[in-house]
């Protein structure tokens, strides 16, 4: 006969056996970050991604892009990584200084920025602010923030 020694405050704890489960709240509030994840994409407030629900069989998504008509170029909404201003000499035909904005300046070509030195060169340093602030302003309405310091 084999005898087995069993601790009776073991067996009089309910919640001993319970212990390696995770507790419903925690698993409430998992579903619920996901359901609500899940209502800001069919909202369409995420700038990045949008669902269509029109038919849930096929379901699509949609990338956000940038038509930068200055620049000639179409990029994704978070592929602008700097925007900065800059000055050139140009010695043919005439000698004159050009102002102008970069965007992605210096930066090496990769997933996450597939197009880099997007140049837009203006005769008059006024026209290249008042191109650089209208730049801003619709970009801070897309969805990206710059702070000002």
């Amino acid at each position: 006969m084999i005898m087995v020694k069993v601790r009776t405050t073991q067996l009089d704890d309910p919640g001993f056996f319970d212990k390696d489960k995770p507790k419903k709240k925690q698993r409430d509030k998992q579903k619920k970050a996901e359901t609500d994840f899940q209502d800001t994409l069919n909202e369409g407030d995420s700038p990045m991604l949008s669902r269509n629900d029109d038919d849930e069989e096929d379901e699509k998504v949609f990338r956000r892009m940038i038509r930068l008509k200055d620049f000639d170029a179409v990029i994704p909404l978070f592929g602008i990584e700097s925007i900065e201003k800059k000055n050139r000499f140009i010695e043919k035909p005439t000698a004159r200084w050009q102002f102008g904005i970069v965007i992605n300046g210096g930066i090496e070509t990769s997933m996450r920025c597939p197009k880099v030195d997007i140049c837009a060169w203006y005769e008059t340093e006024d026209l290249r602010d008042k191109r650089y602030e209208e730049l801003m302003i619709q970009l801070d309405g897309l969805g990206i923030k710059v702070i000002t310091i």
